[in-house]
């Protein structure tokens, strides 16, 4: 039986006729049958093209999996901001913080009055994978960090808006209530939205120009602000210089000063964990490798 001619034997053959040489003169220089390099080149070359098929392929797939890798850093990047200033927060119909939509994320609050942070990107495989590549990186430490200032700062926001409420009743004598009449007594949510900008604004030292003494009218039973209903009160003029009086305790009370505390806790560890991810982004690509990586052959 001939010998089995080797894969390396035929390579070099093609290198010889990509050099220039002719399929007689290496046949003859091989001591080969001319048949036989000619299929041998002929393999060579179609073995070549898989590999380098193969090698493109890996390429590709590595190129996808770092892309993907870098579009959980780059959520993360987005997600990692202070809030703004201004940020809504509503009731829902069982008393609870309405769940509140940011870059990457949720905040809500749960049944044992905490606020939870949902992080959309953890659901992802590439989360995890992006872990086993940076597994000992101090990206998870100031992320983890992070997560814990900014539910803190919005639990203390919910907290000062929530002791509004109760400064505006107890100063007035008047309840919010629901109610679609216009006779009944009560003050109306938006009195209470309109207090915990305007407060909001002062406790983080945002100019505001708001001129409660002029822009809050008492009329026909209503206290109004820029003529939109704030409170139906039997007394209107009383009523209104309560809601005006009570403007002066909302900054100065303890949950107040804990929205200023967190927010400046949470502006120095954002600063912080903003700068890990720099790093990693300024790379261009995520070093380490994963299970996916090792599949890959890399």
């Amino acid at each position: 039986m001939p010998k089995k001619i080797s894969i390396q034997e035929k390579k070099k053959w093609l290198e010889m006729a990509e050099e220039g040489k002719t399929e007689n003169q290496i046949a003859k220089n091989e001591k080969r049958d001319l048949r036989t390099v000619v299929n041998g080149i002929q393999e060579a070359s179609r073995h070549r093209s898989l590999a380098n098929a193969e090698a493109e392929m890996l390429r590709t797939a590595l190129l996808s999996h770092q892309q993907k890798l870098m579009a959980v850093v780059t959520g993360m990047a987005n997600m990692l901001v202070r809030p703004e200033t201004i940020l809504s927060l509503h009731e829902d119909n069982n008393g609870m913080m309405a769940p509140i939509s940011i870059a990457g994320g949720t905040l809500e609050q749960t049944a044992d009055k905490k606020i939870n942070l949902k992080i959309t990107d953890k659901e992802k495989l590439e989360w995890e994978l992006l872990q086993s590549h940076l597994k000992s990186d101090k990206l998870w430490k100031q992320l983890d960090r992070w997560q814990d200032a900014m539910t803190a700062h919005i639990k203390a926001r919910w907290v000062f808006k929530l002791s509004i409420r109760n400064i505006l009743e107890n100063q007035t004598g008047i309840k919010f209530k629901a109610s679609a009449d216009r006779q009944t007594e009560r003050l109306l949510p938006v009195l209470l939205d309109i207090c915990y900008e305007i407060s909001i604004r002062k406790i983080l030292g945002v100019p505001d120009g708001t001129d409660l003494e002029h822009t809050i009218t008492a009329e026909n039973g209503f206290v109004k602000h820029n003529g939109t209903d704030l409170a139906v009160c039997k007394k209107p003029t009383h009523c209104k210089d309560q809601i005006i009086n009570a403007f002066t305790a909302f900054p100065q009370n303890t949950a107040a000063q804990e929205v200023k505390k967190t927010y400046v806790e949470l502006d120095l560890i954002t600063k912080i964990a903003r700068r890990q991810i720099d790093e990693i982004l300024s790379l261009g690509m995520i070093v380490g490798k994963c299970r996916v990586c090792s599949k890959l052959g890399k």
